[in-house]
């Protein structure tokens, strides 16, 4: 939107700018231009509003830009806005001097600082954001963006300063031009005022006081003129102090204002001076004369004035016209007031006559001045009318010469420059030719009436003012400029016409010659014979076609100046004359390149040849002596040696000679490449050649075939040699390290797996033994060979060596191959020692763990005894099974031992590690089998004394019923009943003591309810103790209500005090007891027994309820019948009596909550102990069932794995055994004993 719409708008914007100050400035003086100021305000005004709107909305674009990350997006705008900105400053005009097109300059800047200010806010905004960028950016981002950003700076700096610095000079302009303006324009308007004034001012007046006047009013505008001479200095002074802060073209034109107004001001004056001059004369004159002669006189001082300033104004035809009748005029008007002065002089006279004294000469003076005057204006007049008809005739035929001349010109420069933008063609040419002839005779014609204007402008230019010579010198100069650059180029183009014919008839000559030279050099290139073959005569040949070459080079040069001016010639040329040199031209070009490629192909066979003839003879003399030596020295080689030395000697002086031969077969190749090309060239001569170098190539490959029998002799024996001998000494190294290996008494591993190992890296010197064979026998079979070449072993001490070489070597050999088999087979039967212990091993610990498994899975111990029988006789089947696993174990031990006896010293802890392991297996199964057959045992007591203790309980409650029913009844005397309470305690001390058996027994029922996991079973405990507790409870019925009779009884015989002494001794009692129970913890079996006895406690409290309830009944009753002391009497006892029974039923009841909270805590701690131990026992189950430390990593990094899993089990129960105990000790702290 802003490139589209904005950016035009602004440089239509600076267009309406600067065609609106041009007006401004332009206008009149008496021009309103403030509609127009007001109208550009108002434009500048709405584009401000709009590009601040435009900024906004680029600011806020490239704000959000920045926000999602678009640096360079935003930054692009930004540096695009600047360089059109930059552009727009460049390309602004320089200040103007004129007051009002510097308010629109500075109007304009304003504008401009506007966009600046307004652009502002998002050149801070985006120099922060790229700085913060930077600092996270990469190293070569964050350069780029950090010269950005400088960049950036400094080109906005630039902008800025650039900115104020015009706005400053504009204000300072501002401020003179001001001045300036309201200084010159004030003295402007009053000067043109002032110039009316003058030009418009009245006759002179002929009466004195009439002339009195005009002098006074003169003198007034004098004091008015001079006073305005301030006005004038002081703006030459502001226009100086403004033309020093403007531009070049500015001072020009505030120096040519400021001297146009010194002028004028300077001609005021000067006018003024001389009507001031004039008013005086009159004035005199008036005093002397009358109105006639003054009139008179006031004539001839105007005239005076008139002629005094009459010149040729112009040089221009029409201005001298009108000067001239002007001057004619003048003229006529001066004979026609002949009259009139003759008339004065007469009147002059006349009062001559009447005057006397000094006015007489006065008179007289002024009257002889008067003709005077009147005659040297009439010849003044005479002079100028000459002059300015002399001025005008030259005039007029400088114009009329001038416009001949340049119309001439014209016309002639058009031709020219239509001829010079299309050039002549074809048929065209000639003509064209033809009128530049013409052209060039008119030049010569016209130039007379350039001499003439040249003439009457010298005679003009002596007659016309200053200023009008600058315009007539400049139009003479230019037209002089125009007559030579028309005659220059007629000239230059007729030259060129003339040089290209010239062109053309030297090329066409050149042609001919060309042409003939061709055909003489290809004649004798024809005439040539064939190339020879010996090198003086291809030398010769060579050096004539070196001649032929120069000569054909020499004309090419000529030929290609020749070619070069073709296009050029061919353009000047008309159709049938280029024809016929173009057909020249092709044949010449046609006929030199066939000599050309004769010639080149000739002397390049030749150079060929004589490089093939001198490469190939001197290549013959150095291979035919070379070749004759080797087979000489050949035939005088002796056999391949036998020693080392020898050998190697005779296979350098081989290697020297093959040298030799290599460095000699680019000879061989080099002739056999020559020759063939050399009969190419000539064949007649060529068989000699070939005959040459045919016998040298066989002569070559004798030699070479000769001399390769030989090298492949040497270097096999060479071979053998050194084969043997570099590899005997690695074979009886290895041999010898192998051998020292099996030397050492290995150290035999206890595993299965260690054990093959041993027996891999056994076989691997086996397996490395039979790597060796091949070099073995090689070595064996080549130190044969060498032996065999030989003089013998006891003549050749080389022999001797290899000889002792080869037995040390088989030696070796033979002492491996026993050891390793010998440790083999003792690794054997280690191995098959190992394997039967191990395996036997761990199928006896498994087995073991099997068994151990299967007894823990066994049912637990049952409740009823013939249940527990059978469960007995099973275990006892499967022990019997298990002791048979007693003689493999044996037999294992056995074998550890001899295992242990086998194997290395370190092995051996590992082996009797293995059999403790599974010693301690079987000891863990037999104490396994101990503890269960020991619970069998155990619960087999506890079910048969169950049964015995329940069917003894039974019976006892069948008998305590008997008796009890068998009492005899209530007595109704006193000592009768007496007697039955008496026999009533000791029946119920009696069911007290059965009572904590009773207890016993139902705990004992409870704990074997919670063993038993059979429904059945439940039912088998629950029916029996269901029905005791029947039992035991209707006895207690019968107790109490037997008590209760026995009781009443003694209450109703009137014996209260004697049963409230009983209930208050069993209250005493009983409160006794329960003060001296002490807290009991630990054992949860104590304290059930405890527990048990408190609640036959409790039941006795509860079955004296009653009791104490009867006897307060009682003691009521008698507390109504009595009075007095007996009644307060009874009333304390009773109280006592209550009280008492309070306080034991709230010990008893405390007592029962004090065990049975110990209880549950003795019940809690006893529990978690026991889950403990049986963690425990499965934790040294596992223990004890694991298995030997393996030998390889991945089985001991499972079992390492495995047994840190059973660490960290341990670890993490190591809290709980802690809390266990402390509890544990703090209830051993908290017991009595």
């Amino acid at each position: 939107f802003q490139k589209e719409q904005v950016d035009p708008l602004q440089l239509k914007l600076q267009q309406v700018n600067g065609v609106g100050q041009g007006l401004i400035q332009s206008a009149g003086k008496n021009c309103d231009v403030q509609g127009l100021e007001h109208d550009m305000e108002e434009i500048n005004t709405r584009w401000n509003t709009l590009n601040k709107k435009v900024a906004q909305r680029v600011a806020q674009l490239q704000e959000a830009l920045l926000h999602c990350g678009k640096f360079q997006d935003a930054l692009e705008p930004l540096l695009s806005w600047l360089a059109d900105t930059e552009e727009l400053i460049s390309n602004q005009k320089p200040p103007s001097a004129e007051y009002k097109v510097v308010k629109a300059q500075i109007q304009e800047q304003k504008l401009l600082q506007r966009l600046l200010d307004d652009r502002k806010a998002t050149v801070e905004m985006i120099q922060a954001e790229g700085g913060r960028i930077a600092q996270s950016a990469e190293p070569a981002d964050r350069e780029k963006i950090v010269g950005q950003l400088e960049s950036l700076e400094r080109r906005w700096a630039g902008l800025l300063g650039r900115a104020a610095a015009r706005q400053k000079q504009l204000e300072d302009i501002l401020v003179l031009a001001k001045q300036f303006h309201e200084t010159t324009e004030p003295v402007s308007d009053w000067l043109t005022v002032t110039e009316k004034k003058l030009a418009n001012s009245e006759p002179i007046g002929t009466q004195t006081a009439k002339i009195q006047q005009q002098i006074s009013r003169h003198k007034a505008l004098e004091e008015e003129i001079e006073s305005h001479a301030a006005d004038v200095s002081g703006a030459v002074a502001v226009g100086q102090c403004l033309s020093s802060l403007s531009c070049a073209a500015e001072r020009r034109l505030l120096a040519e204002r400021l001297g146009a107004l010194q002028s004028r001001y300077g001609e005021v004056r000067e006018r003024c001076c001389r009507k001031a001059a004039l008013l005086d004369q009159a004035l005199c004159n008036a005093r002397l004369f009358g109105e006639e002669e003054v009139e008179v006189l006031n004539w001839l001082a105007e005239v005076e004035d008139k002629l005094g300033s009459v010149a040729v104004k112009d040089y221009k035809r029409d201005v001298l016209q009108k000067q001239h009748a002007d001057q004619l005029a003048l003229n006529e008007e001066i004979v026609n007031r002949k009259k009139n002065v003759d008339q004065a002089i007469r009147n002059g006279q006349a009062l001559l006559k009447q005057t006397t004294g000094e006015e007489v000469l006065l008179i007289q003076e002024k009257l002889d001045g008067i003709k005077t005057r009147y005659s040297d204006i009439t010849a003044a007049s005479s002079k100028a009318l000459r002059t300015v008809e002399q001025a005008r005739q030259l005039a007029t035929k400088f114009q009329s010469t001038h416009e001949e001349l340049t119309s001439w010109m014209s016309k002639v420069e058009d031709e020219l420059v239509s001829s010079g933008a299309q050039s002549p063609a074809g048929e065209q040419i000639p003509q064209f030719q033809q009128r530049q002839k013409e052209l060039k005779k008119e030049v010569m014609e016209h130039r007379l009436v350039l001499d003439t204007v040249n003439e009457v402008s010298r005679a003009l230019l002596e007659l016309v003012p200053w200023r009008a010579r600058e315009g007539l010198d400049k139009l003479v100069s230019d037209t002089n400029e125009r007559y030579k650059l028309v005659s220059d180029t007629i000239k230059q183009r007729v030259e060129e016409i003339d040089a290209a014919i010239q062109r053309s008839q030297q090329y066409e000559q050149a042609a001919d010659a060309e042409l003939a030279w061709v055909a003489e050099t290809k004649r004798k290139l024809m005439a040539l014979g064939p190339i020879r073959l010996e090198q003086d005569q291809t030398t010769a040949q060579l050096q004539v076609q070196k001649a032929f070459s120069i000569d054909i080079i020499r004309h090419k040069d000529s030929m290609d100046e020749l070619f070069s001016q073709r296009n050029e010639i061919f353009g000047t040329c008309g159709e049938e004359q280029k024809a016929v040199l173009q057909e020249k031209t092709e044949s010449l070009v046609q006929q030199y390149e066939a000599v050309s490629q004769l010639n080149s192909e000739r002397y390049t066979r030749l150079e060929r040849a004589q490089v093939l003839v001198n490469q190939f003879w001197e290549t013959y003399e150095e291979l035919n002596p070379w070749i004759e030596e080797t087979q000489v020295l050949i035939s005088q080689l002796p056999p391949p040696a036998i020693d080392h030395e020898q050998l190697k000697q005779q296979q350098e002086d081989m290697r020297q000679l093959r040298e030799s031969i290599a460095e000699h077969k680019p000879h061989i190749d080099k002739l056999l490449k020559i020759g063939p090309q050399l009969k190419d060239l000539n064949p007649e001569e060529g068989e000699m050649v070939q005959n040459k170098y045919s016998k040298a190539e066989a002569m070559y490959a004798k030699i070479k075939e000769e001399v390769c029998q030989r090298a492949l002799a040497l270097d096999e024996a060479v071979s053998q040699s050194t084969q043997f001998h570099d590899k005997i000494e690695p074979m009886l190294e290895t041999l010898e390290s192998i051998s020292s290996r099996l030397r050492v008494p290995p150290l035999i591993p206890a595993e299965v797996d260690k054990i093959r190992e041993c027996i891999s890296e056994n076989k691997n010197a086996t397996v490395e033994l039979e790597k060796l064979q091949p070099s073995f026998e090689a070595l064996k079979r080549r130190g044969e060979e060498l032996i065999g070449r030989s003089q013998g072993v006891d003549k050749d001490l080389a022999a001797k060596v290899i000889r002792d070489k080869l037995d040390q070597m088989v030696f070796f050999w033979e002492d491996i191959k026993t050891r390793a088999e010998e440790r083999e087979m003792k690794f054997l039967d280690v191995l098959e020692l190992a394997e039967k212990f191990w395996y036997d091993m761990a199928a006896l610990l498994t087995t073991i763990k099997d068994t151990q498994d299967i007894v823990h899975d066994l049912e637990s111990p049952g409740i009823d005894p013939s249940i527990i029988k059978q469960q007995v006789e099973a275990a006892e089947t499967i022990k019997e099974e298990t002791d048979g696993l007693h003689e493999e174990l044996e037999f294992i031990r056995l074998l550890g031992t001899d295992l242990i006896f086998a194997c290395g010293e370190t092995e051996k802890p590992e082996v009797k590690k293995s059999i403790d392991e599974m010693n301690n297996a079987w000891e863990n199964l037999n104490k396994t089998w101990k503890e269960r057959l020991e619970k069998l045992e155990e619960a087999m007591q506890s079910a048969v004394q169950y049964q015995d203790t329940l069917q003894a309980m039974f019976d006892w409650l069948d008998n305590a019923v008997i008796k009890l029913c068998n009492l005899s009844p209530v007595g109704t005397d006193l000592s009768t009943v007496k007697e039955q309470m008496n026999e009533m305690k000791e029946f119920k001390m009696e069911v007290y003591q059965q009572q904590i058996e009773m207890e016993k027994l139902n705990h004992q029922g409870e704990l074997m309810l919670k063993k038993a996991t059979d429904e059945t079973d439940r039912d088998i405990i629950k029916e029996p103790l269901t029905e005791l507790k029947h039992l035991w409870e209707n006895l207690g019925e019968k107790i109490a209500h037997r008590q209760h009779k026995l009781e009443a009884a003694l209450l109703a015989l009137g014996q209260f005090q004697h049963a409230l002494a009983e209930l208050m001794a069993w209250l005493t009692h009983t409160e006794e007891l329960l003060d001296a129970q002490k807290p009991i913890n630990g054992d949860p079996k104590v304290i059930e027994v405890e527990l048990a006895k408190h609640h036959v406690l409790k039941n006795d409290v509860l079955a004296h309820q009653a009791t104490v309830e009867t006897v307060n009944k009682a003691g009521n009753e008698l507390l109504e019948s009595s009075a007095g002391d007996d009644a307060s009497s009874l009333r304390n006892r009773l109280e006592k009596l209550n009280s008492c029974w309070e306080s034991v039923l709230q010990k008893t009841e405390e007592r029962e909550q004090q065990l049975q909270s110990t209880l549950q805590q003795a019940q809690g701690f006893h529990g978690e102990i026991e889950d403990f131990l049986l963690w425990l026992t499965r934790m040294e189950s596992q223990l004890s069932a694991s298995k030997p430390t393996g030998g390889l990593p991945e089985t001991a990094r499972e079992q390492l794995n495995a047994h840190m899993e059973l660490y960290g089990q341990l670890k993490a129960k190591e809290d709980v055994y802690s809390q266990l105990l402390a509890k544990g000790r703090l209830m051993l702290l908290n017991r009595d004993d």
